[in-house]
């Protein structure tokens, strides 16, 4: 994707700046969280809380690779790595995403079922994430696209389910999935 604009050098180093002060918001503001619920893990040993931190690991990798801030620090040299690290960083955030809907919503103790085909399902996006060589970068990508909306769509479902069977804490689960 090429954008193309039209604007004097002090207004394209003006919304330059603008640009990297609003990213170093969202990523500090991200970070934050991530430290802090950290630290909650920490004191709680609540595993709902490391996968959360998964969760936001992966999301800050795949947002820094998608903006492609990851191809000056890692991949100067090897452009097709940053592609690659485009895709594989999509894998890894559905596969911590699913880990942490599985953990938040306390699937193994309250749905044993939906535990079983959750835990399925991320061992099946590990393997489609893993054979990406083997199929090639188009349908990777391609394939890492579809089941960002299977997965967002599933986790959602998971989150309802759940507080329509009486777990009170999946509105809160609900409320962030919606927000995200």
């Amino acid at each position: 994707i090429v954008s193309i604009n039209l604007m004097t050098e002090g207004e394209f180093l003006y919304a330059q700046m603008i640009d990297g002060i609003l990213g170093g918001l969202v990523y500090g503001a991200i970070l934050a969280m991530l430290l802090y619920n950290l630290l909650l893990y920490m004191g709680t040993r609540e595993t709902y809380q490391l996968a959360y931190v998964g969760y936001l690991a992966t999301f800050l990798l795949m947002n820094a690779a998608y903006n492609n801030y990851t191809f000056p620090l890692w991949f100067a040299d090897w452009p097709a790595g940053q592609d690659w690290m485009q895709s594989g960083a999509i894998f890894l955030f559905l596969c911590a995403g699913l880990a942490f809907t599985r953990s938040f919503l306390d699937l193994r103790y309250s749905h044993q079922r939906l535990y079983r085909v959750t835990t399925a399902a991320l061992y099946l996006l590990v393997g489609l994430g893993l054979i990406g060589p083997l199929i090639g970068y188009p349908v990777h990508v391609e394939l890492s696209i579809i089941l960002s909306s299977l997965v967002s769509c599933y986790s959602f479902v998971m989150g309802l389910y759940s507080w329509l069977q009486g777990n009170r804490s999946a509105r809160f689960f609900l409320l962030g999935t919606m927000s995200g």
